[in-house]
């Protein structure tokens, strides 16, 4: 019982910091969104296949349990939207017109967007840098950053890098 209530408290303290952003609505002056208007939105039920997990050790896993690992992709890096609802989505498919970061939430409203680099599930970098999700201060990322510890992931060696448009 003293645990669940530790456990309750933490995520509680997660929610106060977040609530202390402002959500983020899609960029309206993004080309692609305007141009193409084809981004691919998940269903709620479709983004439960995205989000992420943390085992015991910190690492962070996808929704089948395997280790995520982003050293094979283009960029070396996986694309992240915190939503609204308190949950990290993570793909490593990315097609700017298609599959980006609304995808992730249907368009809705997110509190922070942009990518994630993992080796063997251990964070190494996060960035709110999103050409349709444009943070405008610095609370957003360090939000996301609070909500990986708090779901236990080790962050002890990642770098954050907020983007320079605030």
């Amino acid at each position: 019982m003293k645990i669940f209530l530790m456990l309750l408290l933490i995520l509680q303290s997660a929610w106060v910091y977040a609530g202390q952003c402002d959500l983020i609505k899609l960029n309206p002056n993004f080309v692609g969104e305007q141009q193409f208007n084809r981004a691919i939105y998940l269903s709620k039920q479709d983004r439960q296949k995205y989000e992420i997990r943390i085992n015991e050790k910190g690492q962070v896993l996808d929704t089948h349990g395997n280790l995520l690992d982003t050293r094979n992709l283009p960029n070396g890096t996986a694309m992240f939207v915190y939503s609204k609802t308190g949950k990290i989505y993570i793909s490593t498919k990315r097609n700017r017109t298609k599959f980006d970061h609304s995808s992730l939430v249907g368009g809705e409203e997110v509190i922070v967007a942009g990518s994630m680099e993992i080796t063997r599930g251990y964070l190494k970098f996060i960035t709110d840098v999103s050409s349709r999700y444009v943070t405008t201060t610095k609370d957003n990322l360090k939000a996301v950053v609070y909500r990986l510890k708090v779901m236990g992931a080790d962050i002890s060696k990642m770098r954050v890098f907020f983007q320079t448009n605030y």
